[in-house]
């Protein structure tokens, strides 16, 4: 288990201030073909339940403050949440499931320059592959978890001069991360390296199928076009682009002919057009959406600016924002796992760090 210095302890408690954790996502079962029958079946979809319920815990709100970016789920006792926090004037940059509550944790990295003692910095991504190998991702610095220490990479220091803010990975040995200015990188097992730079633009959101990982290219600065790629291995190709909405921030696909993508407004790409899913049109405005995550193209979770969260079940979409308490929270990541589902990110109102879960009954 990591090593924790200040053994403070996130404790449960119902108030919706502060540091505020879970939301439970619990999937329907589909329809089963009886294998008695001899009469012809028809293919009817399985749509996913919109019942959910909300549960909001909060933890020493006046003592706490700062903003997680991303989460990784590991197993039921391991889930790991990044970004900065401060609590009572300590600085930590993670908070760390174990089943049973919370916890503030310390990321070190490698003392530089003129340090002598690890450093406690911001985390911007990581991925997970199992407790006792964990990649925290700050800027263009890889620091490892093996169970026992903590050992940052600083290889591409000098290469990769933009700030990674992303990754997806298909196992240990297969780590993909990137970010601004076209920053791309990928991890083999073996070491780091840069892969080829495309565009100068923000990588805004990438997520994999397999060997193929696509990511989108997004130029916030002037037109808001999104480009998108292909990267297989080391190898990346341009795929398609879209122009019809200003950036995409989130991305989800199960194939290169069934592409969701999310930012201002929800698109869907079937291969050959993107279109706005059906239930989409009727939902009132909404936030900005900043994460995306799912079970199947039938159970998709999206969250985004004022506390907006939104799922979509193949066939309509239902969405919550606003809710008392809720209306200042920005939800910058999601995971769906099974049953459950995390969303982390910040309570604007007060800076307060934010972690939500909530069930599904049916």
């Amino acid at each position: 288990m990591l090593k924790q210095e200040s053994g403070y302890h996130i404790r449960k408690t119902h108030y919706a201030v502060g540091i505020i954790f879970a939301f439970l996502v619990f999937n329907v079962s589909g329809c089963r073909e009886d294998p008695t029958s001899t009469e012809p079946v028809s293919e009817v979809p399985t749509f996913s339940s919109h019942e959910w319920t909300w549960e909001y815990i909060a933890v020493d709100s006046a003592n706490t403050t700062g903003h997680l970016s991303d989460i990784c789920y590991i197993n039921d006792t391991c889930i790991w949440a990044v970004g900065w926090i401060e609590h009572k004037g300590e600085r930590f940059n993670a908070c760390r499931w174990d089943g049973k509550e919370w916890r503030l944790e310390k990321v070190y990295d490698d003392p530089t320059g003129s340090a002598t003692k690890p450093g406690v910095h911001e985390i911007h991504t990581l991925y997970g592959a199992s407790p006792d190998d964990i990649w925290f991702i700050k800027g263009n610095a890889f620091i490892h978890w093996n169970g026992e220490s903590f050992r940052t990479d600083r290889s591409l220091v000098q290469s990769v001069q933009s700030s990674l803010r992303d990754c997806w990975a298909s196992g240990p040995n297969n780590i993909y991360a990137g970010g601004y200015e076209g920053g791309l990188v990928h991890y083999d097992g073996s070491g780091w390296k840069q892969l080829k730079r495309v565009t100068n633009w923000k990588l805004s959101a990438m997520h994999g199928v397999g060997d193929t990982v696509l990511v989108a290219y997004t130029d916030w600065q002037y037109t808001g076009v999104t480009e998108f790629y292909t990267v297989v291995g080391d190898s990346v190709n341009f795929f398609t682009q879209v122009d019809i909405v200003r950036g995409v921030d989130a991305l989800w696909f199960s194939s290169l002919q069934d592409v969701y993508t999310a930012g201002p407004h929800t698109l869907h790409y079937d291969g050959e057009k993107w279109r706005v899913p059906p239930g989409y049109n009727s939902l009132p405005l909404g936030g900005f959406t900043r994460g995306m995550a799912a079970n199947n193209n039938s159970d998709i979770l999206e969250c985004g600016d004022f506390g907006t969260i939104r799922h979509f079940n193949g066939e309509t979409c239902r969405q919550w924002k606003d809710r008392p308490g809720f209306e200042y929270a920005a939800l910058k990541a999601c995971i769906i796992r099974g049953n459950e589902a995390w969303l982390v990110g910040i309570n604007t109102q007060g800076g307060r760090v934010l972690i939500v879960h909530g069930t599904r009954s049916s």
